[in-house]
């Protein structure tokens, strides 16, 4: 079966629930999904054992990550980078952030 998104490209800029669940759609419809991530790793990722939450599994399956520091000139021209190939940018910032 043809997914229905699978030329679409998509990154993420922050990921919070409502960003996690967008964006598991799109990659479940076959987008591809490019999470851009703190250079720590996303907040939600490892537990207090060590391991991969439960969380950061059920919402990033299928999703690429890429760390970046944006407060560094080189993590902002990786980001610039991607948006120019990418058809969807999804975010969470209050408006006018």
């Amino acid at each position: 079966m043809k997914l229905p998104l699978k030329e679409l490209k998509s990154w993420i800029s922050r990921s919070m629930s409502s960003v996690r669940v967008c964006t598991q759609m799109l990659g479940k419809l076959g987008a591809d999904v490019i999470k851009i991530e703190p250079v720590e790793g996303d907040g939600a990722r490892i537990t207090a054992s060590g391991t991969d939450s439960t969380l950061f599994l059920a919402c990033n399956a299928g999703k690429r990550a890429l760390p970046s520091n944006l407060k560094e000139s080189k993590g902002i021209e990786i980001v610039f980078n991607l948006a120019k190939d990418a058809d969807v940018m999804v975010e969470n910032f209050r408006p006018g952030s």
